[in-house]
């Protein structure tokens, strides 16, 4: 019997029987995590006669790991948009986070983008599995503009930018965070360390003051690496 396919793929082999070998592939735009490929073996216990080895689940996953939307954990305010420059020759339909889609970022009025307008899904090098991430890696955020930069009708009031009306903004001044008294640890840079593995860790950047996500290779890093946003944000806060 073969083995059942993955959502978005299949699986490429037509001989199911003892010591048979077949592959499990995924459609374009999606990249395999687990076993690509498989083979029968007798099994005494089993009323099929075999199972497939090895039994490691097996999926074909978006960018992110399967993630309906990029992971955007450090910033609000901002709208996600399909871009149409990707390595495919159609552009974009919808929303779509698969294997070298891109997307461009727009912030809300009265927000300002810091860093890159766009984020492309690309493959990872990794020697243990196939692994996907959104690049840059630093992600994008939308900051509040300082008020002397913001057009007139925003400024505490009403007002209509480019077809979006009644945007009313509540707080127009950057939020400040004391750093006096934050523990030393919080003021160490980011290092991402030589390993090539695939971590998402949280660390603390008092340029901005506050708690930013990034991919740790594994070592050589300091102890301004956090596995979550809320550890993160409970020793530096």
């Amino acid at each position: 019997m073969s083995p059942s396919p993955p959502d978005n793929g299949f699986i490429a082999g037509s001989d199911f029987r003892e010591g048979a070998r077949v592959h499990v592939l995924c459609e374009e735009g999606y990249v395999l995590t687990g076993p690509s490929e498989l083979t029968c073996i007798a099994c005494t216990f089993c009323s099929s006669g075999g199972i497939w080895s090895p039994e490691e689940k097996y999926s074909c996953e978006r960018c992110g790991g399967g993630q309906n939307t990029p992971c955007l954990q450090n910033t609000r305010n901002h709208t996600l948009l399909p871009s149409t420059k990707t390595t495919r020759t159609w552009p974009l339909q919808g929303s779509n986070y698969s294997l070298d889609a891109s997307v461009h970022i727009f912030c809300d009025p009265g927000y300002t983008l810091s860093g890159q307008d766009h984020i492309t899904c690309l493959r990872v090098p990794d020697p243990f599995k196939n692994v996907v991430a959104w690049e840059p890696m630093d992600m994008p955020r939308c900051q509040i503009m300082p008020p002397s930069l913001l057009p007139m009708g925003l400024r505490g009031g009403r007002s209509e930018i480019k077809g979006i009306t009644s945007h009313r903004l509540t707080d127009t001044s950057p939020r400040t965070i004391p750093t006096e008294g934050l523990p030393h640890i919080c003021f160490l840079p980011k290092v991402v360390g030589p390993c090539q593995m695939y971590l998402p860790r949280f660390y603390f950047d008092p340029s901005i003051e506050e708690c930013t996500s990034f991919v740790y290779g594994g070592c050589g890093g300091n102890e301004n690496n956090f596995e979550s946003m809320d550890i993160c944000q409970h020793k530096c806060r």
